[in-house]
């Protein structure tokens, strides 16, 4: 005999639902231990009333109270891995090699010599002819790496495309 399993909806459905029913539970075993204990008048008979209604009761319900926590938080923890999910394949395809680009005819200056660098007009940011970031863009200066050398404008190379400035690191 094969046991079919739960469909994925039947305890998503049920789970808050156990929980709540504990809770209830827990609330009902302190209302019955209270007037347990308000309908005795000799102390050392309401010592019962308190420890099962009072003390089991609060049990049941920090037990119900921490399902209903522990379901949200592994909801939580799901939605957290598919966001990381999602920033390492857009952190992936940013930082995609330049030269996958080259190929696309929407490419910026795309014969053009390894000497040079393309800037968009007021931009602070260097760039190979390939790169993508600067692909179609209007209003793109070139600058070869000597004049971009001798100005000391404060460019700095693209993240993406590390065109070959003066004073930076080369990977």
């Amino acid at each position: 005999m094969t046991e079919h399993p739960q469909p994925r909806w039947f305890d998503k459905a049920t789970h808050p639902l156990v929980a709540l029913a504990v809770i209830a539970a827990g609330f009902a075993a302190i209302i019955g231990g209270y007037f347990g204990v308000s309908g005795t008048p000799l102390v050392a008979k309401q010592l019962p009333y308190l420890i099962s209604g009072g003390l089991a009761g609060i049990a049941l319900v920090f037990v119900g109270g921490l399902l209903l926590g522990v379901r949200d938080l592994a909801r939580l923890a799901s939605r957290i891995d598919g966001s990381e999910e999602q920033v390492n394949e857009l952190h992936a395809v940013l930082l995609t090699a330049a030269g996958e680009f080259a190929d696309r005819p929407e490419g910026a200056l795309a014969g053009a010599p390894d000497d040079v660098v393309v800037v968009l007009n007021g931009g602070k940011t260097a760039h190979r002819p390939t790169c993508s970031v600067v692909a179609g863009k209007e209003g793109l200066q070139t600058l070869s790496l000597a004049a971009v050398e001798a100005s000391g404008n404060g460019l700095r190379p693209c993240k993406l495309c590390d065109p070959p400035l003066a004073g930076t690191p080369q990977s």
